[in-house]
């Protein structure tokens, strides 16, 4: 496995157990108001497939990462 894999192996796994320790407050996010996706990300919240930042955002104007998108692709097929 070259090094490059190996990296992202292990963002990927970090990112997996970090996210398993977010708390599940996320219902409450203060920034999707006025999001024109509200109600989808409400529903991702609720299905538990994304959870919000810590600070109880969810910044829906923000680019995704790929460790966040690896994170969604996990827990939506798992």
């Amino acid at each position: 496995m070259d090094v490059k894999k190996k990296v992202l192996a292990g963002a990927l796994a970090s990112s997996l157990v970090l996210s398993s320790i977010t708390p599940a407050f996320a219902a409450n996010l203060s920034d999707i108001e006025k999001s024109y996706a509200r109600a989808e990300i409400q529903a991702l919240v609720e299905a538990g497939i994304i959870s919000g930042y810590p600070d109880g955002t969810f910044k829906p104007t923000a680019k995704i990462t790929r460790a966040e998108f690896a994170k969604v692709l996990a827990k939506r097929w798992a």
